[in-house]
């Protein structure tokens, strides 16, 4: 797992996690931490606070819900509804439409369009792209 900062690809990112102040040694301090711990931290790299990814699982996740929609339907998904995050200043985030198969951006509700899952997947990580970054994959449609 490699958790990285959605705004500049970098890995030297820091999340919330929950420490008991009245314990001397570090590793009995640190109580717990949720899994939304890691949807927002701070980045080093880039000096900002920040959407956190971890690119491998929702690539997994790509594929889990691609395979699902394939084996309940007989077909290929056409689009895949994400979570993503926008890579400028305002590090603002929402949910979108991604067309799978080529059609026309110009499709009503598509964000883009790429060329089937595996274009989808290289939309999961920081360098394939400079305007946004998907973040969670919500489902899978036609």
């Amino acid at each position: 797992m490699k958790v990285i900062c959605t705004q500049c690809g970098g890995e030297d990112v820091t999340c919330e996690a929950w420490v008991n102040p009245n314990k001397n040694n570090m590793d009995k301090a640190l109580d717990h931490f949720s899994d939304e711990s890691f949807y927002y931290g701070y980045c080093t790299d880039c000096h900002s606070s920040t959407v956190l990814s971890d690119c491998e699982e929702v690539i997994q996740a790509v594929d889990y819900l691609s395979g699902s929609y394939k084996e309940a339907t007989g077909k290929k998904p056409a689009s895949a509804r994400c979570e993503i995050t926008y890579r400028d200043e305002n590090n603002q985030y929402g949910e979108c439409l991604i067309g799978l198969n080529g059609q026309s951006k110009d499709k009503e509700g598509l964000l883009c369009c790429v060329d089937g899952i595996d274009g989808l997947k290289k939309l999961c990580l920081p360098e394939s792209n400079k305007d946004f970054i998907v973040t969670w994959i919500i489902e899978m449609g036609s």
